[in-house]
């Protein structure tokens, strides 16, 4: 058994996947945690900001089956 989880990756996070909207489903084992959805589409070391359904959560955050994950790189200015 497992969940699937829908991603969508912004900014320069996009090219990770091939898609140009950013967008990825993924199935992960049913005890996931955001981390291995990052760890899946190789980008835990790429992604600062993490939201599940609209919410900001940490790494270790489970997943369920149907979250929307956003994936946000880190933002800079000047």
């Amino acid at each position: 058994m497992s969940i699937r989880v829908h991603g969508r990756l912004h900014g320069l996070l996009r090219l990770i996947v091939d898609d140009p909207e950013g967008k990825c489903d993924v199935q992960l084992a049913p005890d996931a945690d955001v981390n291995e959805f990052l760890d899946h589409i190789g980008a835990r070391n790429k992604a600062w900001i993490v939201s599940v359904n609209g919410t900001l959560r940490l790494g270790g955050h489970k997943l369920q089956d149907g979250d929307e994950i956003d994936c946000y790189p880190q933002l800079s200015g000047g």
